[in-house]
């Protein structure tokens, strides 16, 4: 049996990852309407595309008869790449913070608050915890093509990030972005080549 992943986003739809030939998923896909995308190696839902949301219904009913059949699930359809991103990257910052608050109590010497240390310590360790689950489900997002960013969560005026440059954004299609680069000329990046994205973002 397989460990089969259910996953939404606006530029690829719903679509599940992970079955295997022979595993005998293709004939359950089949019966919910599922269709197979070649070019991808996937199952997904028909028209599914530029939706911001997967159908719950048809989720929970696929992977209810994946589970009756043997086959391990996970639901993502309502986990959205672009804001997983967001929120790692706002983990990795609180935690950041966190370290550079304990240095300075610690320098402190006798004057540091040790039950304000021990909290933070603890912060960090609960927060690493979810990032290393976080940083698990992106590496996953990525190996099965899914763009971590789309208009769904990018918007006109943010800024977003792509070969190092930060950028601001003027557009936002299915598949592209409209940005400024660092000379000011405006170009468009596929949505796949963006690694984060600040909402409203002024700096560098």
């Amino acid at each position: 049996m397989s460990r089969i992943y259910l996953c939404h986003s606006l530029s690829h739809g719903t679509s599940a990852h992970g079955s295997a030939l022979g595993d005998g998923s293709n004939a359950i896909f089949k019966t919910h309407g599922w269709q197979w995308a070649r070019t991808r190696n996937v199952w997904y839902v028909p028209e599914s595309k530029r939706r911001d949301a997967a159908d719950s219904q048809k989720a929970a009913a696929i992977a209810k008869s994946l589970e009756s059949a043997g086959h391990q699930v996970s639901d993502w359809t309502t986990t959205n790449p672009a804001e997983m991103q967001q929120l790692a990257t706002g983990y990795e910052n609180r935690i950041n913070e966190a370290r550079a608050f304990i240095a300075q109590e610690r320098n402190r010497g006798a004057h540091g608050s040790a039950l304000a240390i021990s909290n933070e310590t603890s912060l960090i360790a609960e927060l690493s915890s979810k990032l290393d689950v976080l940083h698990e489900q992106l590496v996953l997002f990525g190996n099965f093509g899914l763009d971590l960013f789309d208009s769904s969560t990018v918007r006109y005026g943010d800024h977003v990030r792509a070969e190092a440059n930060w950028m601001r954004v003027v557009r936002t299609g299915n598949q592209s972005v409209g940005v400024l680069d660092p000379s000011g000329r405006q170009i468009s990046i596929a949505w796949g080549k963006i690694t984060a994205a600040k909402s409203g973002w002024t700096g560098q």
